[in-house]
C-alpha cells in the first residue's frame, strides 16, 4: 500500500503543509509508514507513539520541525489537553474507514459504508488494487458500493461475475477451501439475490449452513429428473428451503431452480463433478426406483437404466425411434459411455429394420434384388454394426439375440424366395434383361459409357465384396475430408443405387470372377479356391480378359493381387493415365482375404484404409478423367457359429448331389443347365451362415443367398453421394412398401443398365446466396443471434413475443417431440449463459409440464 496519499490526507485535514508544528493522528490502519515523507514541499518526520512520554519526546527532538505523530485510539482518548491544543488543528485526526480504503486503493469510494465490506477490502487490498488496474491498467475514477461488492467477490472467488450465472458461483463455493468468514457470507447473502434473482436467493439461503451448498448440488441432480414425483427424502437437508421466507418460491418452482443450479454447476465443477455425480448416484439408488432413475438426463445410472429399457423394448419387438437414441446422446454422462450408446444405437437401428414389416412378395428376381439393395442390405449393415458394438461391451447381448433372431428369420425368408425363383429356371434368370449378371457387365454397362467418353474406363473389382460391405465403403469414401467420392445419381428416378448386379453360381472366385473378366460363363470345371489363388489366378484371369469378346479390339489391361498396392502399383497408375489403354481393370482381394480368415471372433470391419492402394488408385483414375465402375465377382455370408454347420463337405456353401439325394436343411438343388463349370447336380445354401465342412471362417460364399449373389455395379465420381438409405435407417417410421421408404438424392447423372439407356446429366444447382441476417430479438446481440440454430431463434422469438410459453406450445411450434423440448431448452439456456445472457426462466408446473417465462433484458443485454 502506498502510504503517501494517507499521510498527505492527514496533513490536509490538519490545515495543510506548514514549516513548524505537529499533526496528531490515529494509527489505526497506518501500520507500515516511512520515517519521513514530503508533503507540499515540506518534509515531515513520521513517528509511531505508544505513550504520552513518546509524544513529548518527539516534540522535544523535533525542535519545532514538522512531524506526524501516529497514536493508537486508547492513547488518543487520554492525551493531556496541552498536547491536543498544541497540535495542528487542535485535535487528533482520523481517516474514515471508507476513506482509508479508498486512499489505499487509489480511487474514490462512493456510498461505501458497511464495515464488514471495508474490512474485506482491506484484507484483500493488493489483489483488489491489481483487479482495479493499479498495476498498469486503467483505473476508474470512482467505485460505488455495488461495484466494490462485485470486485471483492471476484477477488475472493477468483471468478468474473459479468457473464457468470448462479451455478458458477455454486461451483466455486464447492471447489474453494471452506470459509467461515462471516463478512464473506454476509456479502454473498446480500449480493446473490440482487444479481441472480430466484437462484441467487436459493444460494443465499444455502449459505446458512455449511452442508447446504453440496446438498444443493447432489440433491439437485435428483430433483432434475423430469416428470417424476420426488419423495421428501430426496430433498434431504434442503427440504427446509420449501418453506424458507428468504426464498419465497412454491415447491415446484423451487425444485426447477435447484435442478438448474445442480445441472449447470457440473461443467464448471471440473473434476469435482465426478464426486458430486457419484454421491447423487448413491442417493438415487437408495431413494428412487429404477423407473424414476431411467428418466434422469444427468446421472450415469439414468443413462444406463434408460439404455437397458430401450434394449428390452427392442427385444420385445418394438421399433426404437431416433428420439430415444438422441436422449441418450444428449445425456450428461454420454461421453463416459460411448460403447454402450453405440451398442444400443445399433440395436435400435436393427429393431427398426425388422419391426412390424410384412415381407415383400413382389414377383420377379429384379424386384427381389432391388429390395435387397435398397432395404435388406442396410439391415445387414445394421446387424454387422451391432456385432461390432457388442464386442466392446458386456451389456445388451441377450436383447440383441432376440433382435438378431427376427432379422435372421426375415432375411432367411427373403433368401428362400429368391432361391426358389432361381431354381425354377436358372438359365432364364441370369439372362433376364432387368438384371446384369457379372459376365454381361461389359456389353450392358461399360460399352454404353465408352461410347460417350474419350478418356477410357476403369473397372474396380472388389473380390468377395458383399453389398452391405459396399454400402459401408461408399459411405466412408463419401465422407472423406479431402475430396469425397460417391455414386453418380440416376437421372431417370433420382436414386443412387447402381445396376441390379448378380454373381453367377457357384458364387466362387474361380467361376464367377472368371465369367466377369471373360465376358461369358467359362466352360472349364470348377477349381478349388486355394489352388486357384496360388497357381491359376494370374495366368488364367489375364488370359480370359485378353479373350473378352465383348471388348472387341479395344486395348485393355488387367491388374491382379500384387499389382495394386501403393508400392507395386506404379504400372497400374501409369496405365490409368495412358489414353491408348481404353479399359483398365484391377482386382482388390482384401475383402476376400478378410472373410477367408479363421479369426471368427473378430467382427468384420472393412475400411478404405485397410484396402491397400484402393484410394490412391481411385483418385488416379478420376484425376485422369476415366469413368470409374465399381463391382465385385461375388458377395459372402458371415459366420454366425458352429450351430449353423449342416454337415461335411469340401466347399462351404455348395456340394454335389447324388442321384435321388435330398439337399441338406438350408440348401436347395438348382439345375445350372451346364452353366456352373461342372455337369454335376449341385445343392446351394440359401440360409444365412449355413455351411458344410469342418473349418469355420469369417465368411463363406458359393451359395445362392442374396448377400452372396447381389453385387455392386455402380459408377463413381468426385463429389458423388452415398447409397440412398431407407427411411428407417435415419430413424423414421419403418416403411411397409417394397422400397423401404428410401430417401432419394437429387438427380445428377444416370447409370446405364442397357444399351443406349442414358439421359443428359442434370446441371449442378447454383450455390445459394448467403442467408440474410435473422430478425432481431430484444436483448440478444446480433453476433449471438447469428450463432444460434434457426430452431433456437424461433424458440426465443416465441418466448419474447408471448411472455410465457408452455412445453407443449414449443413442441408444436418447433416440430419437436414433447420429451425433447426440455433438453433442447436446457441446451439453449446454456448457450445464452455462456454469452452472459438471461432471456428466460423455466418453471415446472404441478402437472409436470415446464413453462418458460420471458425475462425483460437489462441494460447490460441491450
Amino acid at each position: 500500500m502506498n502510504p503517501r496519499p494517507l499521510l498527505q490526507r492527514l496533513v490536509e485535514m490538519a490545515g495543510g503543509p506548514a514549516e513548524r508544528g505537529y499533526v496528531l493522528a490515529l494509527s489505526d490502519g497506518l501500520d507500515e509508514m516511512p520515517e519521513t515523507i514530503e508533503v507540499g514541499g515540506v518534509r515531515y518526520a513520521v513517528r509511531h507513539s505508544e505513550s504520552e512520554l513518546a509524544v513529548r519526546r518527539a516534540m522535544w527532538r523535533s525542535n519545532g520541525a514538522p512531524f506526524i505523530a501516529l497514536v493508537p485510539l486508547e492513547l488518543a482518548k487520554r492525551l493531556p489537553p496541552d498536547l491536543v491544543r498544541g497540535a495542528r488543528g487542535q485535535r487528533v485526526h482520523a481517516l474514515d474507514a471508507s476513506e482509508l480504503l479508498g486512499l489505499a486503493l487509489g480511487v474514490q469510494l462512493v456510498g461505501v459504508e458497511r464495515a464488514d465490506v471495508i474490512d474485506l477490502g482491506m484484507a484483500h487490498l493488493q489483489a483488489l488494487r491489481a483487479k482495479l488496474g493499479a498495476d498498469g491498467g486503467t483505473m476508474p475514477t470512482a467505485v460505488d458500493a455495488q461495484l466494490l461488492d462485485e470486485l471483492i467477490l471476484e477477488t475472493i472467488l477468483d471468478l468474473r461475475l459479468r457473464g457468470s450465472n448462479a451455478a458458477m458461483i455454486l461451483a466455486r463455493l464447492l471447489t474453494l477451501p471452506p470459509t467461515d468468514d462471516p463478512r464473506l457470507v454476509a456479502l454473498l447473502v446480500r449480493f446473490l439475490p440482487q444479481r441472480f434473482g430466484a437462484e441467487g436467493r436459493v444460494l443465499a439461503w444455502a449459505l446458512g449452513s455449511p452442508d447446504r451448498p453440496r446438498a444443493i448440488a447432489e440433491r439437485g441432480l435428483l430433483l432434475a429428473i423430469e416428470g417424476a414425483e420426488m419423495p421428501m427424502t430426496a430433498w434431504g437437508p434442503i427440504a427446509d428451503a420449501r418453506t424458507a421466507d428468504s426464498i419465497g418460491l412454491p415447491p415446484d418452482a423451487l425444485r426447477g431452480h435447484i435442478a438448474r443450479l445442480a445441472e449447470l454447476a457440473l461443467e464448471p465443477l471440473g473434476t469435482e463433478a465426478s464426486k458430486i455425480l457419484a454421491a447423487a448416484e448413491r442417493l438415487g439408488a437408495e431413494l428412487l426406483t429404477p423407473d424414476v432413475l431411467a428418466k434422469s438426463a444427468l446421472l450415469p445410472s439414468g443413462l444406463l437404466t434408460r439404455a437397458d429399457a430401450i434394449a428390452a423394448r427392442a427385444a420385445g419387438g418394438e421399433a426404437i425411434g431416433i428420439e430415444d437414441i438422441e436422449w441418450l446422446r444428449a445425456h450428461r454422462a454420454a461421453p463416459h459411455f460411448p460403447r454402450e450408446i453405440e451398442a444400443v444405437s445399433a440395436l435400435a437401428r436393427l429393431s427398426r429394420a425388422v419391426a412390424d414389416r410384412a415381407s415383400d412378395t413382389s414377383p420377379g428376381l429384379e424386384s427381389q434384388v432391388r429390395r435387397y439393395q435398397t432395404d435388406d442390405a442396410f439391415a445387414d449393415v445394421a446387424a454387422i454394426a451391432l456385432r461390432r458394438a457388442l464386442a466392446s461391451t458386456d451389456r445388451f447381448h441377450m436383447e440383441a439375440r432376440a433382435v438378431f433372431d427376427r432379422w435372421r428369420r426375415r432375411r432367411d425368408e427373403a433368401n428362400r424366395r429368391f432361391a426358389l425363383d432361381l431354381s425354377d429356371d436358372y438359365e432364364r434368370s441370369i439372362h433376364d434383361r432387368s438384371l446384369v449378371p457379372v459376365h454381361r457387365i461389359w456389353e450392358r454397362v461399360v460399352l454404353p459409357r465408352m461410347r460417350e467418353t474419350t478418356k477410357g474406363v476403369f473397372v474396380l473389382i472388389l473380390d468377395g465384396c458383399s453389398y452391405p460391405v459396399f454400402i459401408e465403403i461408399i459411405a466412408e469414401l463419401a465422407r472423406d475430408q479431402g475430396r469425397p467420392i460417391g455414386l453418380e445419381v440416376e437421372a431417370a428416378h433420382g436414386t443412387a443405387i447402381g445396376a441390379a448386379g448378380l454373381a453367377i453360381l457357384p458364387s466362387v472366385t474361380s467361376h464367377s470372377r472368371g465369367a466377369l473378366v471373360l465376358g461369358e460363363i467359362p466352360a472349364n470345371p470348377l477349381i478349388a479356391e486355394l489352388k486357384w489363388r496360388t497357381e491359376d489366378e494370374a495366368r488364367t484371369d489375364k488370359a480370359r480378359f485378353a479373350q473378352n469378346r465383348a471388348l472387341g479390339s479395344r486395348r485393355r489391361q488387367l491388374f491382379l493381387k500384387g499389382d495394386v498396392s501403393p508400392d507395386t502399383g506404379r504400372e497400374l497408375r501409369a496405365a490409368l493415365t495412358d489414353p491408348d489403354i481404353e479399359v483398365v481393370a484391377a482386382v482388390f482381394n482384401t475383402v476376400d482375404e478378410m472373410i477367408s480368415s479363421s479369426s471368427t471372433s473378430t467382427p468384420l470391419e472393412v475400411r478404405v484404409d485397410r484396402i491397400a492402394g484402393l484410394l490412391p488408385t481411385l483418385r488416379a483414375a478420376l484425376d485422369a478423367g476415366r469413368s470409374v465402375l465399381v463391382t465385385a465377382d461375388h458377395g459372402h455370408t458371415l459366420f454366425a457359429g458352429t450351430d449353423f454347420r449342416a454337415g461335411p463337405g469340401a466347399a462351404p456353401r455348395y456340394y454335389p448331389l447324388k442321384a435321388g439325394e435330398e439337399p441338406l436343411e438350408g440348401f436347395i438343388a438348382i439345375d445350372l443347365a451346364g452353366l456352373g463349370g461342372t455337369s454335376e447336380d449341385l445343392a446351394f445354401a440359401w440360409r444365412m451362415s449355413t455351411y458344410v465342412g469342418q473349418q469355420p471362417q469369417v465368411g463363406f460364399h458359393g451359395g445362392c443367398a442374396l448377400e452372396e449373389l447381389v453385387v455392386p455395379m455402380a459408377w463413381l465420381k468426385y463429389e458423388g453421394v452415398p447409397i440412398d438409405e431407407p427411411a428407417w435407417w435415419l430413424g423414421a417410421e419403418p416403411s411397409r412398401g417394397g422400397d423401404g421408404g428410401r430417401i432419394a438424392s437429387a438427380p445428377r447423372s444416370p447409370i446405364p443398365t442397357s444399351d443406349g439407356d442414358r439421359t443428359s446429366t442434370s446441371p449442378r444447382p447454383p450455390i445459394p446466396a448467403r442467408p440474410p441476417a435473422p430478425p432481431a430479438i430484444r436483448g440478444v446481440p446480433p453476433h449471438v443471434l447469428e450463432g444460434l440454430e434457426p430452431t433456437e431463434r424461433d424458440a426465443l422469438r416465441l418466448i419474447a413475443q408471448s411472455g410465457t410459453v408452455s412445453q407443449s406450445d414449443l413442441s408444436q411450434a418447433l416440430g419437436l417431440g414433447t420429451a425433447r423440448v426440455t433438453g433442447f431448452m436446457r441446451g439453449l439456456r446454456q448457450s445464452l449463459d455462456t454469452a452472459g445472457l438471461h432471456i428466460f426462466d423455466a418453471e415446472m408446473l404441478p402437472s409436470g409440464e415446464w413453462q418458460y417465462h420471458h425475462v425483460p433484458p437489462s441494460a447490460d443485454n441491450e
